[in-house]
């Protein structure tokens, strides 16, 4: 539609941090609110980690390009800029800002070290799992179903800390994948019936069980409510309160993001075993990003 691409999505995940309320208790610690700061989120973490002996929390929220997106968002900046071809921010000190909080929070052990975060890759090995940890930020809500049944026990979801002056919202809703129907087709109306199917009919999302995440249709999230399991119920709930506290989505990622993904997660481990600095990483990155997305 005028030269753009469109689709209708087919489910709504958001980041979070996930919590243990127990752990919280037991730490004398009040549970975070949807408006906590980076500056709450600190001293939440440290008083964990020093009440329970246990880790505040598995790393920064989303701590790598997630991450750093989040907190560019909320200064009303960017990752990509529009034409996809360059970073959109110019201040490299916001990189080393945001990097700098995860090294001194790790060099402290309130957040885990980088050769135990390598280790893990599935839900079940988080630490928030064994309760090595109270929190873990590197969660999207449609894992919470696997990382509870885990833990066997339940945890709490939150939105993620917010800057003290932000801008805009940092967090946003994120579509799983998408249905389009071509223009050239012949088969229109079968095609668009189809895609209906999934996003407006109760039966197809009674098979589905969000498992591609919280169907966008607020009356089929009403109808499948009376089905789901109490954490889906939660889930959903998370949903509707991130999207409270949400912005616009940014565009699509350009090509060469997964492989300027791969630089930023290189550099992060450079930076925790102290190979390079936030700054020379910063550089890095830049000179990185310059070359790969100008290609």
């Amino acid at each position: 539609v005028n030269d753009n691409l469109y689709g209708i999505n087919l489910g709504l995940n958001a980041m979070m941090a996930v919590y243990d309320p127990e752990l919280f208790a037991q730490a004398g610690v009040e549970e975070p609110s949807p408006d906590w700061t980076w500056e709450e989120y600190t001293n939440i973490v440290e008083t964990l980690h020093n009440k329970l002996n246990i880790y505040g929390d598995f790393s920064v929220p989303q701590s790598g390009t997630h991450g750093l997106q989040y907190y560019l968002r909320q200064r009303g900046l960017d990752l990509y800029n529009e034409a996809g071809d360059g970073l959109a921010y110019e201040d490299d000190q916001l990189f080393v800002d945001f990097f700098k909080m995860d090294i001194e929070l790790t060099r402290k052990g309130i957040l885990a070290p980088m050769d135990l975060r390598t280790e893990i890759s599935n839900p079940e090995q988080k630490l928030i799992v064994s309760k090595k940890s109270a929190m873990d930020s590197t969660i999207w809500s449609n894992q919470i179903v696997a990382l509870e049944s885990a833990a066997d026990r339940k945890l709490k979801m939150m939105v993620l800390p917010k800057d003290k002056n932000q801008v805009q919202e940092g967090l946003y809703l994120k579509p799983s994948m998408f249905f389009s129907v071509t223009e050239y087709t012949d088969q229109a109306e079968a095609a668009v019936k189809f895609v209906n199917f999934f996003t407006n009919d109760l039966e197809a999302n009674n098979i589905l069980m969000a498992e591609r995440g919280v169907p966008i249709a607020s009356h089929i999230r009403e109808g499948l409510k009376p089905y789901l399991e109490d954490v889906q119920k939660r889930m959903f709930d998370y949903i509707n309160l991130a999207a409270k506290h949400s912005s616009k989505i940014s565009p699509p990622n350009p090509e060469g993001h997964n492989q300027l993904g791969d630089t930023l997660t290189k550099l992060h481990e450079m930076m925790l075993f102290d190979v390079i600095t936030p700054e020379e990483a910063a550089q890095e990155y830049r000179k990185k990003a310059n070359e790969i997305l100008s290609n």
